[in-house]
């Protein structure tokens, strides 16, 4: 949604070789190296930083990880709520993570690539499950602070993965969650690119997917412009001030409700598409409920920490109404934007 919390959270991977090939089976599963820093990183996925992303949304990502302990907000994402208002905020958390998990089918022995991690909550789930798991992300401190609690991280754009083939059917399932509204930028979407951009992405889930494995599911949440008679609505003049304040804080692109499934066509089908925009509005007024605390307990000492942030620091104080504005709405004047969760099982090419 590109808010502190959809636009920043940044996920990771927990890359595991593949069983089918002859190289795979010769490695132990302690070659993983899920210790980092105690164990080698696998042979056949080598351990190097690779990040071309626009800066803006890397600025995005190191911004809020510098805020996050102090605000008292260690997730960027939508949790679920089940239709109970009285939910607390990080039993939502915890409801998401284990939707996405089950929806990707994640046990014992699974292997998991998370784009885009964030914090890694997402990863020790699913370590906790005992699958084998990594994160992927283009954040140098979140990168690092996953790897202090023992996570297997990687500083990784998405993109490049596509020409990496000891990357290719390595997994059994690939998580993105959240962190599809980053890859196409403002200019690429004004240019019409996006269609092109979500193909080719979808391309590179179809490499990564072990085409043996049990599960083969690609699962996303990504928030959408709501359309009207096929297209993006007509904005308001503070819509698209709001639209155009989040673009150049935090980098990325919606699309457009039907969009993700005629790019991913060929290679992944929809089997389950779930409405999550009351969650994600639930969520921000809720994490900015912790925040409003937080400044509460310590007033000069969370003004202060706010001011080091420069000139981000007005987009941040904003912050709760900019997050909730665009999942406000009626029947009669729905919100202009709209969060899906989405399954996808593979296809055979």
């Amino acid at each position: 949604m590109l808010t502190a919390s959809a636009i920043c959270r940044s996920r990771i991977i927990t890359l595991i070789p593949s069983t089918t090939a002859a190289t795979s089976r010769a490695l132990s599963t302690s070659a993983v190296g899920r210790a980092v820093g105690s164990i080698a990183a696998p042979p056949l996925i080598a351990d190097n930083d690779d990040i071309t992303h626009a800066k803006k949304v890397t600025d995005c990502y190191s911004y809020y990880e510098d805020m996050s302990d102090f605000v008292g907000i260690s997730d960027y994402t939508d949790g679920i709520y089940n239709g109970k208002r009285d939910t607390v905020y990080e039993e939502a958390q915890v409801n998401q993570t284990n939707y996405l998990l089950d929806q990707a089918e994640i046990g014992p022995g699974a292997r998991l690539l998370d784009v885009g991690c964030g914090r890694g909550r997402l990863l020790q789930a699913a370590k906790d499950r005992g699958a084998e798991v990594m994160g992927i992300t283009i954040s140098p401190e979140q990168k690092e602070y996953c790897r202090r609690k023992g996570l297997d991280v990687r500083l990784q754009d998405y993109r490049a993965l596509e020409h990496k083939q000891e990357w290719h059917g390595q997994f059994d399932a690939v998580i993105a969650n959240g962190s599809m509204e980053h890859f196409v930028s403002t200019k690429d979407g004004l240019a019409r690119r996006a269609g092109d951009i979500y193909e080719n992405t979808f391309g590179i889930y179809h490499k990564l997917i072990n085409p043996s494995a049990e599960s083969r599911r690609v699962v996303t949440t990504v928030i959408h412009h709501r359309p009207r008679n096929g297209k993006r609505m007509n904005l308001s003049l503070s819509d698209k001030i709001m639209f155009g304040l989040l673009a150049e804080a935090y980098g990325g692109w919606y699309p457009l409700d039907g969009q993700l499934e005629k790019s991913a066509d060929g290679k992944f089908r929809s089997i389950e598409k779930v409405d999550g925009t009351e969650d994600y509005l639930w969520t921000s007024i809720d994490a900015f409920a912790v925040m409003r605390q937080k400044r509460s307990d310590n007033p000069v000492g969370y003004m202060r920490n706010l001011a080091a942030t420069g000139i981000r620091a007005p987009l941040f104080a904003a912050n709760p109404w900019m997050s909730t504005w665009q999942f406000r709405g009626s029947d009669s004047n729905p919100p202009p934007t709209v969060l899906y969760r989405h399954t996808w099982e593979y296809q055979d090419a």
